[in-house]
C-alpha cells in the first residue's frame, strides 16, 4: 500500500461510505483498536506500536501546522497495520 495515496481503500456498507484510515480519524481509531496498536506522542513525532509484536512506526509532524498531528497519527497507525498484514503471510 502506498501511504502517500489518499484514494478510498474499501467501501463500508454499514456507513455507506469509503473506509480509509489514512484520511478518516474514526476509521483509523477502529483499525488501531482492532489491531491493538498503541500510540504515543512526542514533541514532533508520533509513535505507533503493535502490542503483540516488535512492529512500530515513527511519523514526524510539524506542530505549527493545524491538523498535522492528526495526519501523523493516521499515517503511523496505517504503517503498523500494513506491517502486521505483511507478517501474516
Amino acid at each position: 500500500i502506498d501511504l502517500s495515496v489518499s484514494s478510498p481503500l474499501l467501501w463500508d456498507c454499514k456507513r455507506e461510505a469509503y473506509w480509509n484510515p489514512l484520511t478518516d480519524d474514526a476509521d483509523s481509531f477502529r483499525l488501531m483498536t482492532k489491531l491493538r496498536i498503541d500510540v504515543s506522542f512526542g514533541f514532533k513525532v508520533i509513535r505507533a506500536e503493535h502490542r503483540d509484536s516488535d512492529i512500530d512506526s515513527d511519523v514526524y509532524f510539524d506542530p505549527t501546522i493545524s491538523g498535522d498531528d492528526l495526519r501523523a497519527v493516521r499515517k503511523a497507525v496505517l504503517a503498523v497495520a500494513v506491517q502486521i498484514g505483511k507478517e501474516m503471510k
